[in-house]
């Protein structure tokens, strides 16, 4: 797991960029974590009526949520600069996904069409979660679907020297899956426990893992599409998968 806190080793020049931005974008997320912690602890002991709307990492438009928003942007943005400085296709088919997952965050995209589906086929209660949440598990599950087929895409058709990216991002992508899908759908079982305060440091817990979760992993996709960027045109970019030929004896 360590391994993908380090930029592909055969392009150098993107690590320092990498660093700086993950180390950014890490700080701020810890700092809006830590807040939303200290807002939680203090409605739970009292001291306040309720966590002010713009410090919740699970509110539509919060500050974290927006900061997440302007990550995913990050990612289109310097994934489609890679492409078009390197003509790479594992670099066009991660901007389309994160394309995909910046408009769905954005607009509330599987939430939306978790509803209509729900209304289509009305999904019963299943283990506590209803029908309106299953539906937008199912949604995730199929962008989740596309995800994949993009990363495989961008994979088969871009040079070996350049694979290493859809490592990290199928990666990133399998995390995202685990907090959206199977965290999220744990988190809206244990909503409808008596409430007592357990349960309460449960739902917590479970709400760090979910959202905090994603922020963290929003941070790493972002910080490796600005060192992907940044890579420069020349010198640490493979000019051939073909090793050199050995000189004759």
């Amino acid at each position: 797991m360590l391994s993908y806190l380090r930029f592909p080793v055969r392009f150098p020049s993107g690590a320092p960029h990498f660093r700086r931005a993950l180390i950014l974008f890490w700080a701020l997320d810890a700092l809006m974590i830590a807040a939303f912690i200290i807002a939680r602890f203090m409605v739970f002991f009292g001291v306040i009526a309720f966590v002010p709307r713009w410090l919740g990492i699970a509110t539509e438009y919060s500050a974290p949520e927006s900061f997440n928003y302007f990550k995913w942007f990050i990612c289109v943005a310097c994934l489609a600069v890679a492409w078009f400085r390197f003509r790479v296709n594992i670099f066009s088919c991660l901007a389309i996904l994160f394309a995909m997952v910046f408009a769905d965050d954005l607009f509330l995209g599987h939430e939306t069409f978790g509803q209509i589906l729900h209304d289509a086929i009305n999904i019963p209660p299943t283990l506590g979660i209803d029908g309106k949440q299953i539906g937008e598990m199912v949604i995730f599950g199929c962008m989740g679907v596309i995800a994949l087929l993009l990363i495989a895409l961008g994979y088969r058709y871009s040079p070996n020297a350049f694979r290493s990216f859809a490592h990290v991002y199928l990666m990133v992508v399998f995390l995202l899956g685990i907090t959206g899908v199977l965290f999220d759908g744990i988190h809206h079982m244990a909503s409808n426990l008596p409430n007592s305060r357990i349960v309460t440091l449960m739902r917590l817990a479970l709400t760090l893992i979910e959202d905090g979760g994603e922020m963290i992993l929003a941070s790493l996709a972002a910080a490796y599409a600005v060192g992907a960027a940044f890579m420069t045109d020349r010198g640490d970019q493979p000019s051939s998968d073909k090793s050199p030929a050995r000189p004759d004896r």
